[in-house]
């Protein structure tokens, strides 16, 4: 009996070490994904749909691992990640300000601090995802002596088919980003369903229900005005359950950059991207064409590895 209770536990073990593996995995793959928005990539027009995954996967991440199953334990867990978030958003924000201050990119503005704490995207674009994380984390820790409030918050999905349809009949020809990047439109509603998943994940089905949803979401998309039928939030929760309900090995490396590189890369690929082009002889720069995502994904990990070994060594010497 005790050895066939032992066979159990070492069997649930492993099977919840492979699907955190995934996830991790999941991570590196939305990764470049941020990346291939950003820069010139093949297909990017047709996948565009398939790289916006990204930013929802990201976030139902973060909600996912939230989830404890003790108040005290999330709270405290929530607290840190809050912290931390805080201190990364500051830091990258002022490198960004740096460099693009000294490159004539941006004129500052008092506008400029106002607006960092509340859409995030005053000084480069992407880091409106850190301002609207720190905002969900905040909420989170509200609501999380009321947890049927995470329910609520998934009405939040409605936001985009609500905006566009005030958009399209108000003849509007372009939409601030703040309206549909912001904590209410992406960072809450995702990060509550990470949170609810990871709290009835027993009870999700196996992955060939999400791929199957997934293609339909995507192949409907490409068809029809999905913005209204809420396909992309369908697509996204339909790709990260399917990551989640792997349960097969994954390649270590995509493990590896997932866990240790995967937000490094979101943060500073902006930065890195332009010396692509920088370190491309002028003879071969015909070679970058719509490749440059894979080169700065490339580029923006080497960076990483180099920083995460300086943080390890400054960490070593402090403690010497």
């Amino acid at each position: 009996m005790g050895m066939n209770q032992n066979i159990t536990s070492n069997f649930v073990n492993e099977m919840k070490k492979t699907q955190i593996d995934s996830l991790y995995a999941l991570k590196a793959i939305c990764a470049f994904f941020v990346v291939a928005l950003h820069t010139p990539c093949f297909y990017k027009e047709f996948l565009i749909e398939l790289f916006s995954i990204a930013v929802p996967c990201f976030y139902m991440i973060t909600g996912y691992f939230l989830y404890v199953g003790n108040e005290y334990a999330e709270m405290r867990k929530a607290r840190k990640w809050l912290s931390k978030v805080i201190i990364i958003s500051l830091f990258f924000n002022f490198i960004y300000l740096m460099a693009y201050l000294i490159t004539g990119r941006l004129v500052w503005d008092a506008s400029i601090v106002l607006n960092l704490f509340i859409f995030g995207d005053s000084i480069s674009a992407h880091f409106w995802y850190l301002t609207a994380l720190c905002q969900a984390l905040a909420i989170f820790m509200i609501f999380r002596k009321y947890e049927k409030l995470f329910y609520f918050c998934l009405l939040l999905f409605l936001w985009d088919p609500i905006v566009y349809f005030i958009v399209l009949n108000n003849d509007i020809a372009q939409i601030p980003g703040w309206v549909h990047k912001n904590c209410f439109a992406r960072a809450l509603p995702y990060l509550c369903a990470g949170y609810l998943i990871s709290k009835n994940k027993d009870r999700i089905p196996g992955v060939s229900y999400f791929l199957i949803g997934a293609i339909a979401a995507f192949t409907l998309m490409k068809a029809t005005e999905y913005k209204f039928l809420m396909l992309q939030s369908v697509l996204s929760v339909c790709l990260f359950l399917a990551a989640l309900k792997y349960d097969r090995c994954v390649p270590k490396f995509l493990t590896w950059t997932g866990k240790y590189h995967s937000a490094n890369i979101y943060y500073i690929h902006m930065l890195v991207a332009p010396f692509v082009y920088l370190l491309t002889p002028n003879n071969l720069k015909f070679m970058l064409g719509k490749g440059v995502a894979i080169y700065a994904f490339v580029l923006s990990l080497i960076v990483s590895m180099v920083m995460n070994v300086g943080i390890g060594l400054s960490k070593k010497y402090i403690h010497m």
